[in-house]
């Protein structure tokens, strides 16, 4: 049988979103894998929306302690040899999954890093799909993650249990820069990165961005050998 992955989802009112993402995670091509959805005490319809999937995934929700303790949490709960992490607001392409472990079996690398596309969207309701976003090696991976030279969201991403089990973890106390923080962690934990050809992930943008939004979305920054 083939390893389990784990997608662990976090979650706070993100119910516009929510199915789409979770859906891109049962329609994968990959076999066996496990989706995890932690919600951070949302107040909308999220929870409606999770309790719809029934035994098709695992979830569980609490008061709201921010984005990385719901990471962590799913990691906690989790039990693959690989880790994914998908927002909410994002979403795999059906081959991601599968692409990557591959990947990762291949390489015996600890991250597989693909290319992805931004779906833009505007306050008018209208949408687009930007042009890929080309993430292959462009150097030492610490030196570039330090001087944010490269970017690269963590839905492009797949991860070995170990080596999140050997680094920090996701900085709870962070509101900003948490996905480059943990990258940093990752990095420093002597991972080895693996590139991996193809668009297999999509990343939204938003032209009305909130704090909120903005917080999550700057600071993933990436390198790669």
């Amino acid at each position: 049988m083939e390893n389990l992955v784990s997608v662990i989802i976090p979650c706070f009112n993100a119910e516009r979103w929510l199915k789409e993402a979770i859906d891109s995670c049962i329609h994968q091509t990959y076999p066996n894998l496990e989706v995890i959805v932690v919600d951070d005490g949302s107040t909308d319809r999220c929870l409606e929306i999770i309790k719809s999937y029934g035994d098709q995934i695992i979830w569980e929700s609490g008061t709201n302690k921010g984005g990385n303790h719901a990471r962590n949490r799913g990691f906690a709960l989790s039990k693959g040899e690989y880790i994914q992490y998908l927002d909410a607001d994002d979403y795999l392409l059906p081959e991601k999954i599968e692409t990557q472990v591959h990947c990762l079996e291949e390489t015996k690398a600890n991250v597989a890093y693909s290319d992805w596309r931004h779906k833009h969207h505007s306050p008018d309701g209208t949408t687009f799909l930007d042009k890929i976003q080309v993430s292959g090696p462009k150097g030492d991976f610490l030196e570039l993650l330090l001087l944010d030279e490269q970017w690269i969201p963590p839905v492009a991403l797949l991860f070995t249990r170990e080596i999140i089990a050997q680094s920090n973890g996701w900085d709870e106390l962070l509101k900003a820069g948490q996905d480059r923080d943990f990258l940093i962690s990752i990095t420093i934990s002597g991972a080895k990165f693996a590139y991996q050809p193809g668009c297999h992930s999509i990343y939204r943008r938003y032209s009305n961005t909130t704090v909120s939004t903005f917080n999550k979305k700057i600071g993933v920054t990436a390198t790669f050998c």
